[in-house]
């Protein structure tokens, strides 16, 4: 496309946009001239002036859809028609007062409902997790083993992404554990606790720090070394974070 053919298109679907009643008034005009012709065309073939209009009309085809067909070419048609709309549906709203009020307290109610149960729902479900920047924060998994429920990640898979990956800041490996904890006490049983077994890089990744305490060392979180006596306890809600 040529630079003058842009800019004659632009400037035609301008005059569409601002000036719709003169190009209408153009295109009455070809319409009628083109049906004139083919009405002269029959007379002089030897048709009646009556039956000659009515073949021209009928060879031509249908005027409104005609005229639709040339407003859609100047592709602003949908401007008109919302503007057409939206004007009709102002007064129809005004004529109906009462009952634009009611509908409209009607979904202010139904979308206040729905907002307020999904937040509710949301809160419960998930919570606002306690850590600076918890809208940074994102949880990784994978679904493409399916004989893995949960969509939890392996180990070489985190390893994998902690060393490859240059989309996030720092990556942290949390997986859910039950450990039985024996009592000092001669004779008593031990208890089951859920807690979560976690790489060092985690609390980093979600820069929190104990109160109280330490966090586990570089030997104590290293793989392949026995499972060390080391655990960090977070309230509320109460919950274990064990190192192993």
């Amino acid at each position: 496309m040529t630079l003058s053919r842009f800019l004659h298109i632009c400037e035609h679907r301008i005059q569409a946009l601002f000036r719709r009643e003169k190009l209408d008034d153009q295109l009455e005009q070809e319409l009628s001239f083109h049906l004139e012709q083919l009405v002269q065309e029959n007379i002089h073939a030897g048709m009646r002036a009556d039956l000659a209009r009515v073949e021209a009309r009928r060879t031509l085809g249908n005027f409104v859809v005609i005229k639709e067909e040339c407003r859609d070419q100047r592709r602003v048609t949908w401007i008109h028609d919302f503007r057409q709309d939206l004007r009709y549906t102002l007064q129809m709203m005004r004529k109906h007062a009462a009952l634009t009020a009611i509908a409209a307290m009607a979904l202010a109610v139904c979308i206040g409902a729905n907002t307020v149960v999904l937040s509710s729902w949301l809160t419960l479900a998930v919570g606002d997790l306690p850590v600076p920047d918890a809208d940074r924060v994102v949880a990784i998994g994978t679904f493409l083993d399916l004989n893995r429920p949960g969509g939890n990640a392996s180990i070489p898979e985190y390893v994998a992404w902690k060393e490859r990956t240059r989309s996030f800041e720092s990556m942290g490996a949390s997986i859910t554990v039950k450990q039985d904890l024996g009592a000092d006490q001669s004779g008593a049983h031990p208890e089951r606790l859920v807690g979560q077994a976690v790489t060092r890089s985690l609390f980093q990744t979600l820069r929190v720090q104990p109160v109280l305490g330490r966090l586990f060392s570089e030997d104590e979180a290293r793989f392949g070394n026995a499972p060390a006596r080391v655990v960090v306890l977070s309230q509320p809600p109460l919950a274990a974070t064990l190192q192993g």
